[in-house]
């Protein structure tokens, strides 16, 4: 993709980032999303490890770019990290 195409979905290389880091952000929540309501917290425990470790496994360069992010603070995350649902997408051209 071009530079001149990929700026006009991303108004900033911050929105790009923001972007890139929402999926990543979706990605190591799914193991969350797995679980079921039902569930008693160990048996739900035990469902989680394991989804979590094949998102990692499966995912490395994006558990380590989230991990990154966290331990920088994720200022761009706070919002997305309060409730743990999306909350906001920047703006597009």
């Amino acid at each position: 993709m071009s530079k001149t195409n990929l700026l006009y979905y991303f108004p900033s290389k911050e929105a790009l980032y923001f972007a890139v880091l929402k999926e990543i952000f979706d990605v190591w929540l799914a193991p969350l999303r797995a679980r079921q309501h039902d569930m008693d917290p160990l048996s739900a425990i035990r469902r989680y490890i394991p989804l979590k470790l094949e998102v990692s496994r499966n995912h490395p360069q994006t558990s380590r770019l989230f991990c990154v992010e966290m331990l920088q603070g994720a200022t761009l995350l706070k919002g997305e990290l309060a409730d743990g649902k999306p909350q906001h997408l920047p703006a597009r051209h």
